[in-house]
């Protein structure tokens, strides 16, 4: 059976293609796979933790700045 859901994830899937009823955009056809899977199932903690580095020195610097020029 054929799903279909709203590009911007308004909705949830329906069984008849059209349009959007909350933002009207064409709903696009997605493939029934047999496995549940999740928005965020590759992510990992020490992903965010490598990006989260660069930030904080990017902020203690700002801080910094801000508070000693």
């Amino acid at each position: 059976m054929k799903k279909y859901i709203c590009p911007m994830g308004c909705i949830e899937s329906q069984d008849q293609p059209g349009n959007c009823p909350e933002c009207g955009m064409k709903l696009i056809e997605v493939e029934e796979s047999k496995k549940n899977h999740s928005k965020h199932a590759d992510h990992r903690a020490e992903d965010f933790l490598k990006k989260s580095w660069p930030s904080l020195i990017l902020t203690l610097i700002v801080i910094f700045l801000t508070f000693y020029s």
